[in-house]
């Protein structure tokens, strides 16, 4: 009795029904069968064989499908030549993927060439190896040898190169002396035409015959005068002629001279080709030898020749091998390979072939391809199962796309997607796969198991009441609520299943029972009566509105926050909805920040540091008086770069410390807005204003408090005139950026001025002081030492300018395109340069002082300006 042989998968059987002439199935066991081995059977006819596979599960098993299992030999399958590496071993010895088992073919045949194939294969990469080192080897000989030989030609090569040139020179110079030469025999022909021309016996006798016409002709003749005329002519013509020739030959006396250079230049020609001769000769006997090189060339031919010895072998062996092809749906790929490749692995081992799916390929047609190899029988029944297989997945795999309101999806999903999990649950009844994405539902399964889940699906989409209901859009912010609580409030209160809100249509979805739905239409409808009815306009100008909305709808939303009401505004009105209550609170704080009012004080420009520098004075009458502010004392500077910018006084209130002795110092400005309690007061340096924003009152008190400051601390001012190329110099930082710059320093060494600032249209430094710092007698009082302290700075620097006068038109030329060319000359030289083009006047400084640098750039500028020639290129 033959032993009994346990069936673990369905691709077993498929396998087994092949091999055995009957099967015996014994329900006791469920998967115990007795396999009996017909080895007297040969035929390749079976009319029909039934496959049961068995479906082997924790607790149970049974049997599912029957397959037909044919035999005859395939008609339809492609043989093709792989050209891939497979090793027989059944490791990964070439490019076929781990999961095609060679180790399962049973063909001998098919093995004896794969072992071929794969002894091919790896002489085939040792002698790709020893090609490499060959070629390694030459690489290494070459790096050696190379720069001797690199050396040479080099130097070879630049005597060529120099000869070459010379060569060229005195070939322009034969051109030049041929077309001199040319010229030459133009002229001579020419001189030779003018004496046959003059010496013509016609020509004299012509002459001599007009001559004795005009003597014999008496002097009142009529024709006389025009015989005369016609003498003069033909004198003039002689004369002319004369001249001509008599040029010609005193320019025909260097004749000589320019032949004899010519004779010459051509012998320089042929010397110099002569030396060329030379010098390639030179190269190619003197070049230095690489007799390594040859012997290795030697070796690399071979092991080439070795290389394509064993390709050419085995293609041969690649052209025996023949792979069947086998092509279906890409949707399949994985029920053929089955989970971590078990369902590929079984296929292989049962039929006696290998596979290869992951690497094969693609088919006709957008399909997958798989490659199968072994024994003729072993293929064609390997690719049967795997057409039973993809056939069994088809029928399991329709799909149904169903199409719904999306205002059901709650209630399809359920609470964590609860209701769909329900639905695919019930397998054994429906078996479906349900997918649900914005408003379609996909099902994918058998004809049966869709047609049930689609009846569960209809269930629950069709069993409850629908409502819309419109609104106005201007509301839309009061029926969703802040972060949706208003949804959220009536979804509870309800118990409607969904409450939708579409913000493009302006409209409100509810679906559930028809109680839910009515009590959640009822408490929208609410909410919207009362937002339409209870509604308020306030007309407002574009100030109002702005202030209003506040920066970045700060103020805005604020106000509807506090008080639960929607505001819109429009081009000239303000609309508030919402209830009584809500409307009119947000109504009188609306109106509570309209009453703002905005005034600009335009302030001199030397002001601007003043009203914004913290002053110990400013501070002290502030802390003492609640109510008026003292105009502060200038014993106070504050440090400043020079450059432009806004700065808002106290735009909101810092903390400070209070060990330091300058955090509570305020600024003229700072104390204009803490006495009078104005929203904003703000210094614009660029403009040139101070912007009050506040109350009406507040704006006015803190509008004749800057006026008064203005008036009693209008400094007195004093102006230094200054080259326009210095400007840099006074706003530049010094030390690399890290050091004041010198309008800084002047602030900080002299604090009773108000300011050091640059006139630049005035071409001035402006220097700004109270009236107790003035005094034009006392060299010694503030004003004047500043005064002085400038000038002293630009007399030190006043040898380091240079002035160049430049020809009219040309400043555009030294600025360049964008200020390119000016910009370069500044950057390589390291000075600045200004340009005036009215007095076409450029002036070029150098901090330092480097006459180099300063020569160099005023070279660069008359260059640009076309002043003197570009320097000679050698």
């Amino acid at each position: 009795m033959r032993r009994q042989q346990r069936i673990e998968s369905p691709l077993q059987w498929v396998a087994a029904v092949r091999r055995m002439e009957t099967v015996g199935w014994e329900p006791a066991t469920g998967s115990v069968c007795r396999l009996r081995k017909d080895n007297n059977n040969k035929s390749n006819q079976r009319t029909g064989l039934a496959c049961i596979v068995l479906v082997t599960g924790v607790f149970s098993r049974f049997l599912c499908v029957l397959v037909r299992l044919r035999t005859n030999k395939t008609t339809n399958e492609e043989k093709i030549v792989m050209s891939r590496h497979v090793d027989p071993a059944g490791g990964r010895g070439g490019a076929y993927p781990s999961s095609m088992k060679v180790k399962c073919i049973r063909d001998p045949a098919i093995l004896a060439l794969l072992e071929d194939e794969k002894r091919l294969r790896a002489e085939l990469n040792d002698a790709k190896v020893e090609q490499r080192k060959v070629a390694d080897a030459k690489d290494a000989n070459l790096r050696v040898f190379q720069p001797a030989s690199d050396t040479f030609n080099s130097t070879v090569m630049n005597e060529i190169d120099k000869v070459q040139l010379e060569r060229s020179a005195v070939a322009d110079k034969i051109d030049v002396l041929r077309e001199t030469q040319r010229t030459f025999g133009q002229k001579r022909d020419r001189v030779k035409q003018l004496d046959f021309e003059l010496d013509a016996p016609e020509f004299r006798k012509d002459l001599l015959a007009l001559t004795r016409q005009v003597e014999g002709t008496a002097a009142g003749a009529a024709n006389l005068e025009a015989l005369k005329k016609k003498l003069d002519a033909r004198v003039a013509e002689k004369l002319t002629k004369e001249k001509e020739r008599k040029t010609l030959r005193d320019e025909l006396a260097d004749a000589g001279d320019v032949s004899q250079k010519f004779t010459q230049a051509k012998k320089q020609l042929q010397d110099i080709n002569d030396k060329l001769d030379t010098l390639f000769a030179k190269k190619r006997s003197q070049k230095p030898q690489n007799k390594e090189l040859d012997g290795i060339n030697k070796q690399l031919t071979q092991s080439r020749t070795r290389r394509d010895a064993l390709q050419e072998e085995l293609d041969a062996v690649m052209k025996k091998l023949a792979f069947t092809r086998f092509e279906f749906p890409p949707a399949f790929r994985g029920d053929l390979l089955g989970k971590q490749g078990a369902t590929l692995a079984q296929l292989q081992e049962d039929f006696g072939v290998a596979v290869n799916i992951d690497t094969a390929g693609h088919g006709t047609g957008g399909k997958s391809l798989a490659l199968l190899v072994g024994g003729q029988e072993d293929v064609e029944a390997c690719i049967e199962a795997m057409r039973s297989i993809v056939d069994n997945a088809e029928r399991t795999r329709q799909q149904l796309t169903m199409k719904f309101d999306p205002v059901h999806s709650k209630a399809l999903i359920g609470s964590k997607g609860s209701n769909v999990d329900r639905m695919q649950l019930t397998q054994l009844t429906t078996g479906a796969n349900i997918k649900i994405k914005d408003d379609e539902i996909t099902l994918t399964g058998t004809t049966e198991a869709i047609e049930a889940a689609k009846a569960l699906i209809e269930e629950v989409i069709f069993n409850g009441a629908r409502v819309e209901i419109p609104f106005d859009r201007n509301i839309l912010d009061s029926i969703i609520g802040k972060g949706g609580a208003t949804v959220r409030k009536v979804e509870q209160e309800s118990g409607a299943k969904s409450v939708r809100v579409l913000r493009v249509e302006s409209m409100i979805v509810i679906s559930g029972t028809e109680a839910s739905v009515a009590k959640a239409a009822a408490m929208f409808r609410e909410i919207i009566e009362n937002m339409s009815t209870n509604a308020v306009t306030v007309r407002a100008d574009t100030n109002m509105i702005r202030a209003v909305i506040g920066t970045g709808g700060k103020t805005i939303r604020e106000i509807q926050d506090s008080t639960g009401a929607i505001i819109n505004c429009g081009k000239d009105i303000i609309t508030i909805r919402g209830s009584k209550d809500a409307v009119a609170l947000a109504k009188r704080q609306i109106e509570d920040v309209g009453r703002r009012e905005e005034v600009k004080v335009t302030i001199p420009s030397f002001m601007y540091g003043y009203l914004t520098a913290p002053n110990a004075e400013t501070t002290a009458t502030t802390t003492s008086s609640p109510t008026t502010a003292a105009a502060p004392q200038d014993e106070e500077a504050v440090e400043d770069d020079g450059e432009e910018g806004e700065t808002a006084a106290t735009t909101d209130e810092k903390k400070k410390k209070p060990s330091s002795p300058t955090a509570a110092l305020l600024s003229p400005l700072d104390a204009v807005k803490q006495v009078t309690k104005c929203d904003q007061v703000v210094a614009l340096q660029r403009e040139g204003v101070v912007i009050l924003r506040g109350r009406r009152e507040a704006v006015q008190k803190a509008r004749a408090l800057l006026d008064d400051i203005l008036r009693t601390k209008r400094p007195v001012t004093a102006s230094i005139a200054i080259p326009d190329v210095l400007f840099g110099f006074f706003t530049k930082r010094s030390g690399g950026g890290k050091a004041p710059n010198v309008l800084t320093q002047l602030k900080t060494k002299y604090p009773h001025i108000y300011s050091f600032d640059l006139d630049r249209p005035a071409s001035t430094v402006v220097i700004a002081a109270p009236q107790s710092a003035t005094s034009d007698s006392d060299p010694a009082s503030p004003i004047q030492e500043a005064i002085a302290a400038v000038k002293d700075i630009i007399s030190s620097v006043q040898g380091n300018i240079r002035k160049i006068e430049i020809p009219a038109g040309r400043a555009g030329a030294v600025i360049g395109s964008g200020g390119k060319v000016i910009g370069g000359i500044q950057s390589s030289t390291h000075t600045d340069i200004t340009v005036h083009k009215e007095q076409n006047i450029v002036w070029v400084f150098h901090e330092s002082g480097d006459v180099a640098a300063l020569d160099a750039a005023v070279a660069a500028v008359e260059e640009a300006a076309g002043m003197t020639p570009p320097a000679a290129s050698e």
